[in-house]
């Protein structure tokens, strides 16, 4: 009798804490998909296992309909200007290589596409799940960022009004100015031509900075002009070394060039200049006295190694290295961020915007070219430009970009 009581008791006891674990897997699963941004669990493959209710609200596609598939076969991703981003970019599929969460940049926009073939503009964090040290999948929260995109057009679109406003008083300024200092107006004592040049070179800082940001805006919006033509890239190239060789020769700095036989190329001369000039300016700037800058041209084929990254088709090869400054470690992720400028650099070099790479960024991703560079604190810097032998496509906007140096 005793033993047929402590049975019932056994049973009792399994059955109320079965249903205590079913009661708390309900509650937990029940947390995960009330989760207001979109959420999938994946397994280490990167097959989905679990979405919630925002998951399907955001891209069309319910649970029962994607288990067992590749998230990145059944949200397919695109980067700001509409380039594919191959899965083994896509975030997911690295925070599973590396087991370490992932975010996708403030500085860049992914877009999923939606069931209905539309697209969504995400920001992303990655979580990689372990047990007991073992990876076991990854948890990716997304969220859609469409009005926060929405708010940033309406941004873009009041600088580029107000600094195209500014462009005229400003150049008013500085045609005034040039003819007090030419003596047209009258002679001026060694005093007055002092402070009158000293007005003269802070409008002129104005101008680059307006310049600057008309770039930047003109690229965000989509309403530059783009008109390529055959260019021989080497004598672009040393044209802008001409104009560097003041500054170059003030601090002693050792240029080395080197050029492979590269073909004449299909660019918007006004686009390429401005991504040269802006690394070579940089370079130079950031590179204490006596230093070295490096610049080649080389060409690279399908498959072949560049910066430390395999070719995925026929390109022109750019290298710009210095042996200046360097980036701090913490603060590499930020370089291609608008306005940033890196603590020790700040320290160094006063002035300076923080736009120069940001343009050479939105420049090159609309072109279908790449940028990327390595850095070592105290010891120099090295960026790799690639832009595809297929050359650029033209675009019928309605502005120029300025050529000046916008860093």
């Amino acid at each position: 009798m005793k033993r047929r009581h402590s049975y019932a008791g056994l049973e009792r006891t399994v059955r109320e804490r079965t249903h205590e674990l079913e009661r708390t897997k309900a509650k937990d699963e029940a947390i995960l998909l009330g989760i207001g941004d979109a959420l999938v669990v994946t397994d280490p493959a990167g097959r989905i296992a679990l979405t919630n209710r925002a998951f399907k609200e955001m891209l069309g596609w319910r649970e029962a309909e994607v288990r067992g598939k590749l998230l990145t076969d059944v949200v397919p991703s695109q980067g700001e200007h509409g380039t594919p981003i191959p899965p083994a970019r896509r975030a997911l599929l690295r925070a599973l290589r590396s087991g370490k969460k992932v975010r996708s940049l403030a500085t860049e926009t992914h877009y999923y596409r939606h069931r209905n073939g539309s697209w969504v503009p995400v920001n992303i964090t990655v979580t990689p799940v372990l047990l007991q040290g073992k990876l076991i999948g990854a948890i990716e929260i997304f969220r859609d960022i469409t009005s926060e995109k929405a708010i940033d057009q309406v941004k873009t679109e009041f600088v580029s009004l107000a600094s195209h406003e500014l462009r005229t008083p400003l150049t008013t300024i500085k045609w005034y100015a040039e003819r007090l200092l030419d003596g047209g107006i009258g002679k001026l004592s060694l005093a007055q031509h002092q402070h009158l040049l000293e007005i003269y070179q802070a409008n002129q800082q104005m101008i680059e900075l307006v310049n600057a940001l008309l770039n930047v805006s003109r690229l965000e919006l989509g309403t530059f002009m783009l008109e390529p033509r055959p260019t021989d890239v080497r004598t672009l190239v040393r044209q802008i070394i001409v104009e560097l060789q003041p500054q170059l020769t003030a601090k002693t700095l050792r240029l080395e060039q080197r050029y492979a036989k590269v073909p004449r190329l299909l660019v918007d001369r006004n686009l390429l200049r401005i991504v040269v000039r802006n690394l070579l300016v940089n370079a130079v700037k950031y590179t204490p006295s006596s230093g070295r800058v490096k610049f080649a041209v080389v060409t690279r084929r399908l498959g072949d190694s560049f910066g430390g990254r395999a070719v995925k088709q026929p390109c022109l090869a750019i290298t710009v290295a210095d042996s200046g400054y360097g980036i701090p470690r913490d603060q590499q992720s930020r370089v291609f961020s608008k306005l940033f400028r890196a603590d020790n650099i700040s320290q160094q070099e006063a002035n300076g915007y923080g736009l120069g790479l940001y343009t050479v960024k939105l420049i090159l991703a609309h072109v279908g070219g790449q940028i990327w560079f390595k850095s070592v604190e105290h010891k120099g810097t090295i960026f790799f430009v690639i832009l595809p032998f297929a050359g650029m496509k033209p675009r019928g906007g309605s502005r120029r970009l300025k050529t000046e140096s916008i860093n």
